[in-house]
């Protein structure tokens, strides 16, 4: 788990993620976010897709939760052009301690991304 804001989150609901036309842009406290009730489909902002992306492929991977292409592919892109921030690997480093496992999707970033 990850801080969020309670107003999007809340929003975003168990919404899947994808990209979105911005048509649907709207804003909580002045930050953008995506979202489209009708198709119940979420895209977060840019400067948390790729976490958000890797968070999602790890829970997947690790409770054997089947992701359609059309849901995978995204979550992959996003993983692939936004790679995780100083502030993403510190974090990861921490919960990893904890927890005794890691997220292969930060873990070997670099490896995986060339």
């Amino acid at each position: 788990l990850v801080p969020a804001i309670r107003e999007i989150n809340t929003k975003r609901s168990n919404y899947a993620y994808a990209e979105l036309p911005h048509l649907h842009k709207q804003n909580i406290d002045g930050i953008p976010f995506y979202i489209d009730d009708h198709q119940h489909l979420a895209e977060p902002r840019r400067e948390v897709k790729g976490m958000a992306a890797r968070i999602s492929l790890y829970m997947a991977d690790k409770y054997k939760i089947n992701l359609t292409q059309k849901q995978r592919a995204p979550l992959l892109k996003w993983n692939q052009h936004y790679p995780p921030s100083d502030w993403e690997n510190r974090w990861h480093q921490q919960v990893s301690a904890i927890q005794g496992d890691v997220n292969p999707y930060i873990q070997n970033y670099d490896k995986n991304n060339k």
